[in-house]
């Protein structure tokens, strides 16, 4: 067990008084940090400037309870915080400021944040992780305020499973779960759903969480009695201290910012609840001050070029995946094993079963999220799983996707292989921010220094209903690069992904076919070890004539279609493209694009969306335009959803009639003799 800040302070005067001394020495240095960075910005000699000053003395009492093994999910401000904590020296500061590109000068994020995103590093320069425990550890900061949030709530959840859930190499990431996750966030965000969603979520867990909110009165220059329904955020938050006997809730503090004694007092009390008892604490720090705002031969030549342009490349461009050696792509295909003994069974008991075998194989792995523990989610994919691996490992959740994410996250910040689960991907548009702003960008804002490989679990696709019926795939695409988007067609296709991104390090959405858990598919002998790689087609249907790219639920209907073509003379090759990004690496589409000479794109996504982009690779990446004899056809859905009556769907998404008119005529204007018109 931890020692707490309270514990070892039985300190002489002597040893005291140089405490003092040399606090207020490293809070002079951080305000002339300030000002000589500030005059910096002003000169044209920095881009953009934004400063911790006024806030030293707050943050020389959090670093002194912040410990080896310990989380930071924080404010862009926090620069004396991370002075005090040994992740951040004077060259290393102003090294951001000018955005050096070396991760040797600017470990936090090699130039790619502007100035006050602090991070360490926890990755050795392979990939692999380093001791989490011997070293303290700031998650890589983000400028959305309050996105910090749903990630420092999974950050302090993984310390409390860390105290039941023990596996081969878990003494990196935490010492028996004593460690606390540290919040900083600005008063005036504390505006924000996300804020509040966090805590409502961390009282109610019951984790080792101490938030600190630097109320100086205003947000940028608007006051604080404008930004929230009561002035004192304290006061607001009255209601959620906790009583006496109760699991609920959390202590609150407040303190002013100038007053050294009560800060060192408020932030040893603050760790004593946190570290000792897991709950977690606010420290609502008052009366901040913010002194400034916020604000040769053409061969050789090439050569040269090509030189530097690799380099740069490498400077700015490189991590937005994984490139070690757990990077999602080099995980090898093994393919399912079937015998006279493979029984046939509804989809969702292959899922079932084959997270029955991940749970026993990887012991580090869990999932959550609404309906997922006690009733086995709502298709049963996890039925039985929480009475067999126990609730922390298949864990239910409040109605609160944006943390369910966050949770992800932090936990997987700290070694964890945690599968957050949002129930339907309608309601992934409230983790989008998340997905975007904070998980999409860990690897690329930290230049490989920081990953968090969070399996989003998710199902979708051809549902009834304007809210459950949505295919938003492209924003998901085009908002979370950084994030493998996988489509899979069947669960057993989706079982193999699961297999798949488990030995990865990178993060991935997973998009489970909806209409798939009552159809019946031949369970594999080698549940859990099956894996489909990604960024691998796969022909489901050989043909001459045209080739069909589809993927998901789309798939089946499409298959129809080519069915009812090969009857009126057309030849169909249907490809299921199964993951999104990565998209077809080996470039197999447009090797079918040059056996038919057309192709036809369907998606039940809405037009212009991931129609589009399948297209702009497939033509533009692939080069598979120098092929057609016809011009290419994207086949999608309505501009909108589908109404909830039963023929909705019909009139919202493409059906089989649609796909089989539509291609038809593709071959009625190049030959209408031998194909005459339908209609």
């Amino acid at each position: 067990m931890q020692t707490t800040y309270i514990e070892t302070q039985q300190i002489s005067f002597q040893d005291f008084k140089n405490q003092i001394l040399e606090d207020y020495k490293l809070g002079r240095i951080s305000r002339e940090m300030s000002y000589l960075g500030r005059r910096e910005v002003l000169t044209g000699k920095a881009k953009f400037g934004i400063f911790g000053d006024g806030k030293e003395l707050p943050q020389l009492a959090m670093a002194k309870v912040f410990k080896n093994g310990d989380f930071r999910s924080g404010y862009y401000r926090d620069q004396t915080f991370a002075l005090a904590a040994d992740a951040l020296t004077v060259e290393s500061f102003f090294a951001q400021l000018y955005a050096d590109t070396s991760v040797e000068r600017e470990p936090a994020s090699a130039g790619r944040q502007m100035n006050g995103h602090f991070a360490t590093r926890s990755l050795n320069e392979d990939g692999s992780w380093k001791d989490l425990t011997a070293q303290k550890n700031i998650s890589s900061d983000i400028s959305p305020t309050a996105g910090q949030m749903p990630r420092l709530l999974g950050l302090a959840q993984a310390s409390k499973i860390y105290k039941t859930v023990k596996f081969d190499g878990s003494e990196k990431f935490s010492n028996d779960g004593n460690e606390i996750a540290f919040g900083t966030i600005g008063d005036a965000s504390t505006a924000e759903g996300h804020f509040w969603e966090a805590l409502n979520a961390a009282c109610a867990l019951q984790v080792p969480m101490i938030v600190s909110i630097w109320d100086d009165g205003y947000g940028i220059s608007v006051p604080t009695m404008k930004q929230r329904a009561k002035a004192d955020i304290a006061e607001m938050l009255s209601g959620f201290q906790r009583k006496e006997g109760e699991f609920q809730g959390c202590e609150i503090i407040q303190v002013k910012a100038w007053d050294y004694p009560a800060l060192l007092d408020a932030y040893a009390r603050a760790e004593q609840f946190a570290r000792m008892e897991s709950v977690p604490v606010v420290v609502h720090v008052i009366e901040v001050t913010q002194p400034q705002g916020n604000s040769a031969e053409r061969n050789q030549l090439m050569q040269k070029y090509n030189e530097i342009f690799e380099v740069e490349k490498d400077n700015y461009s490189s991590h937005l995946y994984s490139q070690s050696q757990w990077k999602a792509e080099n995980v090898q295909e093994i393919k399912p094993i079937y015998s006279d003994a493979s029984e046939d069974v509804d989809g969702r008991v292959v899922v079932r079963n084959n997270f029955d075998k991940i749970f026993e194989k990887y012991p580090e792995t869990l999932v959550f999220g609404e309906d997922a523990g006690n009733i086995g989610d709502v298709n049963q994919g996890l039925e039985g799983m929480q009475e067999k691996y126990g609730e922390v490992r298949v864990a239910d959740t409040g109605i609160r996707e944006a943390t369910i994410l966050g949770q992800g996250i932090g936990m997987a910040m700290r070694g964890l292989r945690p599968i957050a689960e949002i129930q339907y991907l309608d309601y992934i548009l409230y983790c989008l921010q998340g997905m975007s702003d904070d998980l999409a960008t860990v690897q690329y804002r930290t230049k490989g220094g920081q990953k968090a490989p969070v399996i989003i679990r998710t199902r979708g696709h051809r549902l009834e209903g304007v809210w459950h019926s949505g295919s938003p795939m492209a924003g998901i695409l085009n908002l979370s690069k950084g994030i493998l988007v996988l489509v899979p067609r069947n669960l057993t296709k989706a079982a193999g992904f699961y297999n798949t991104m488990l030995q990865s390090d990178d993060p991935a959405v997973i998009v489970e076919c909806l209409n798939g858990y009552r159809l019946k598919e031949k369970q594999p002998d080698n549940l859990g070890e099956f894996t489909v790689p990604v960024g691998k087609i796969e022909v489901t249907k050989e043909g001459k004539d045209v080739t069909l790219v589809t993927y998901g639920s789309t798939w089946r209907i499409v298959m129809e279609a080519a069915e009812e073509l090969e009857k009126l003379g057309i030849s169909a090759e249907v490809i299921d493209v199964q993951s999104l990004i990565p998209f077809d690496l080996t470039h197999e589409i447009a090797e079918s694009v040059k056996k038919t000479n057309r192709l036809v794109v369907i998606d039940e996504d809405v037009e212009g969306g991931t129609s589009a982009f399948i297209l702009q690779q497939i033509l533009e990446k692939q080069k598979a335009f120098r092929f057609l004899d016809s011009d290419p056809l994207t086949i999608a859905a309505n501009d909108h959803r589908p109404a909830y009556a039963s023929d909705g769907d019909y009139f919202s998404k493409p059906s089989s009639d649609d796909m089989v008119e539509r291609i038809y005529a593709m071959f009625n204007e190049t030959n209408p003799q031998k194909y005459p018109a339908i209609f």
